[in-house]
């Protein structure tokens, strides 16, 4: 039983590193955090 669960977590955590990588070559990552940068800009009434 506690084998599948640390298979589980295993899984999905590669899956997500997977993805992170995917977007960061893909070129998402910059995107992303430019338009977070914005909102954070405005919400101190910077931006």
């Amino acid at each position: 039983m506690g084998g599948s669960k640390r298979f589980i977590r295993i899984l999905l955590l590669l899956t997500g590193l997977l993805m992170l990588v995917t977007g960061i070559l893909d070129g998402s990552f910059r995107d992303v955090w430019t338009k977070a940068a914005m909102v954070c800009l405005e919400c101190v009434g910077i931006g």
